[in-house]
């Protein structure tokens, strides 16, 4: 499998991400379509979305919002589904056009800190699986929501929410928690 191009590998929610297959996951990256998840076996087989494969998909939305790549950020979201994205202290999101916008907004701000996860834990929705987790930035914490689905046999993100956490769970020794 190929590295993905331009993002680094980095370490999130405790597992190495580098753009490779992980062992157990019915996913992998495809070389002509980077940052996208594809499913390795035909949506018509794959009944279920895997809570790994859904965890996976997240590392890789953060891992791309840590390298600051639009690319890859804009080939996480879904091109046909419904789209929701609520960034703290902004007005909801819900075309395609004004979501990417403001991933470049933010993407684009050298003031944007540094932001790292921990602490995802996946659910089953009736239409994919949603993870929740923690976001660390600077001096705050915030919880996430990110829903994925299936979308012409990629995993994609259809909803991102995250908002102040008054009492986050701590972070386990070594910077990480599962």
């Amino acid at each position: 499998m190929p590295t993905l191009p331009h993002v680094p590998a980095a370490t999130v929610s405790g597992t190495v991400v580098s753009g490779k297959k992980m062992s157990g996951d019915a996913m992998a990256w495809r070389a002509d379509r980077p940052g996208r998840l594809w499913i390795s076996e035909p949506a018509s087989i794959l009944l279920h979305m895997e809570h790994s494969q859904a965890k996976f998909a997240n590392d890789a939305f953060y891992l791309a919002f840590a390298a600051r790549d639009m690319e890859h950020m804009d080939a996480l979201w879904a091109r046909h589904c419904p789209l929701i994205c609520l960034h703290p202290g902004w007005p909801a999101l819900t075309t395609r056009e004004e979501i990417m916008a403001s991933w470049q907004r933010i993407l684009d701000n050298p003031q944007q800190p540094a932001i790292e996860i921990y602490g995802a834990q996946a659910f089953d929705m009736a239409a994919g699986v949603a993870v929740v987790c923690y976001e660390l930035l600077e001096a705050s914490v915030m919880v996430a929501t990110n829903l994925f689905v299936e979308e012409d046999g990629a995993i994609v993100l259809v909803h991102h929410q995250a908002g102040p956490c008054g009492q986050p769970p701590a972070v386990a020794t070594g910077g990480t928690t599962e």
